[in-house]
């Protein structure tokens, strides 16, 4: 059985515009979009450093391109996201954006705590004890919230 086209609807969206919102966001990624879109709207980038660790990667280009005065980017990927984070940009208070920054290390602690497991994982597999000393030495180390 074949299947049916879609129809075809005037006033569509373009499909770049579709596969924006079609993405889906962890939440760590949702939150870093939030604090840079704070950190754009106050302009305050120097006091936004203490949470820079903790952004995912691609976050923290975004955050050096905007820092430069920037809004564009030659990698399409890192445009498509700066233009989400600019159009995010609202009156938010001090306590909402602390609120973000805790929120965005939490999730960071989460996936860096999943990322050393699975190494811890590996090493077993593989007989590295330094390896494995190590790792489980920084899971150990990172701070529990």
């Amino acid at each position: 059985m074949e299947r049916a086209a879609p129809k075809k609807t005037f006033g569509a969206e373009a499909p770049s515009e579709q596969a924006v919102e079609s993405k889906k966001f962890s939440r760590r990624e949702m939150l870093a979009q939030r604090c840079l879109a704070w950190v754009l709207q106050k302009g305050d980038f120097d006091g936004a450093e203490k949470f820079f660790p903790h952004l995912p990667w691609n976050y923290r280009e975004i955050f050096s391109v905007l820092k430069s005065g920037e809004r564009r980017s030659s990698d399409p990927v890192i445009d498509e996201l700066l233009n989400i984070i600019i159009f995010q940009q609202r009156e938010a208070g001090t306590e909402e954006f602390e609120e973000l920054k805790l929120e965005l290390y939490k999730e960071y602690l989460k996936e860096r705590r999943r990322e050393l497991t699975s190494i811890i994982a590996q090493a077993q597999q593989s007989n590295n004890q330094k390896l494995l000393d190590e790792t489980a030495e920084e899971l150990n180390n990172l701070p529990s919230l």
